[in-house]
């Protein structure tokens, strides 16, 4: 190797070892750097690591937001009861969000101090704790697993990291947008996530499009041991107000098992003219209806015009308006039931 070739070797060994060196400490100070260290965090039960780069109270103080978002819609701000219910119980579940958290980093799925969230629930923070249940349910975030960083956006010091989480019950990925905070070390933050709203709606289609599929053959069993025939739906006024009214549906049961029904319950359910559900309501009776005999149902449903779906109704034409009532529990007098799935199970 002659000399020349020697100095040209050593230049390009020597950028080699910088551009290496500048991409480690670029790679440190990166928002995906921190996002690691968030996912080593959890799996290494440090909490203290956790809490630098996670701001927990603007972080769930968001999430709380974009839950009664997707929960009331357009009713949480029209309806002042709600609003002020909204805002009395955010002071309640935002801490226990927080508390739960700190729980599972430091004990994982069984918390040592499991006993102390419940007397904090049991000494007034119902309301609180429900919310929560609501937000892990809804979010699915028991089953979702991180799958890495797809993106990452740096504007300055904020940052939008796309977050990639594989759902086990769904088989399916998400992203998760998520905002960051640079800090005076250069490490990143954890603030908001940005499209939560968008996530609990996909995957709330999902979901539902997932039961629909596992509910088909159950729908197949209760069709072939009960017949229901639609009669009647009509909105009628009430006595004791001026203002609500009353959907009212008839159908005829008519039992094929050769067993007795002891409880029956259903889903009434109303389209618009795209073909999409925009309102459906609970049925249920424990009226026994004998082998082979057939039977008259009335069911109702009060309906409120403060709230945006029962306002649609009452300004419908129901005599235009499709509609359909299906069974979703059938109880026999043997003990033996058929029932739709209402979550997905657990894998």
């Amino acid at each position: 190797m002659n000399d020349k070739f020697k100095k040209i070797v050593a230049v390009l060994a020597t950028l080699a070892v910088l551009a290496g060196g500048w991409y480690f400490f670029y790679w440190l100070k990166s928002p995906q750097h921190s996002v690691a260290l968030i996912a080593d965090a959890v799996r290494q039960h440090d909490l203290k690591t956790f809490e630098k780069h996670v701001d927990m109270d603007t972080l769930y103080g968001h999430a709380y937001d974009d839950v009664v978002a997707v929960t009331f819609g357009a009713d949480k701000d029209a309806n002042p009861i709600i609003v002020a219910i909204v805002k009395g119980i955010k002071g309640l579940a935002v801490p226990l969000l927080e508390n739960e958290t700190r729980s599972y980093i430091m004990h994982g799925d069984k918390p040592e101090n499991e006993a102390e969230v419940h007397k904090q629930v049991a000494s007034g923070n119902e309301s609180g704790a429900e919310i929560v249940d609501n937000l892990k349910d809804r979010t699915g975030f028991g089953a979702l697993k991180f799958d890495g960083v797809e993106s990452s956006n740096v504007d300055g010091e904020t940052a939008i990291v796309g977050i990639k989480l594989h759902d086990e019950s769904l088989n399916r990925d998400f992203v998760l947008k998520i905002k960051m905070q640079q800090l005076d070390d250069g490490l990143w933050r954890l603030l908001q996530i940005t499209n939560l709203q968008d996530f609990m709606q996909q995957r709330e289609a999902a979901v539902k499009d997932k039961l629909a599929e596992l509910n088909k053959p159950i729908a197949e069993q209760i069709a072939q041991n009960v017949q229901l025939d639609k009669k009647l739906l009509q909105i009628t006024s009430v006595h004791y107000s001026a203002i609500i009214r009353m959907l009212e549906s008839e159908v005829t049961l008519t039992n094929t098992s050769g067993k007795n029904i002891n409880y029956i319950a259903g889903v009434l359910e109303l389209y618009g003219d795209d073909g999409q559900i925009f309102y459906s309501g609970n049925f249920a009776s424990n009226s026994v209806l004998q082998n082979g005999a057939n039977k008259l149902y009335k069911f109702d449903f009060e309906l409120n015009p403060y709230v945006n779906e029962d306002a649609q109704v009452i300004n419908s034409d129901l005599s235009k308006i499709k509609w359909n009532a299906y069974l979703t529990n059938v109880a026999f007098d043997d003990g033996t039931s058929l029932d739709y799935l209402t979550a997905l199970p657990e894998k």
